[in-house]
């Protein structure tokens, strides 16, 4: 659906208690799956320690 719409970009923000685990695993599975799809990811992390 985003890609009928022509739209240039879209964001998402995913988050968890802690903010270490499951966010960054699923953004970074996310992130492999758009990329093979041949979708153009920039995926940050917003705190790293």
């Amino acid at each position: 659906r985003f890609l009928a719409d022509s739209r240039a970009y879209m964001t998402v923000a995913i988050g968890c208690t802690g903010g270490q685990h499951r966010s960054v695993y699923l953004s970074q599975r996310m992130a492999k799956h758009f990329h093979k799809a041949d979708i153009d990811v920039l995926l940050r992390h917003r705190e790293l320690a």
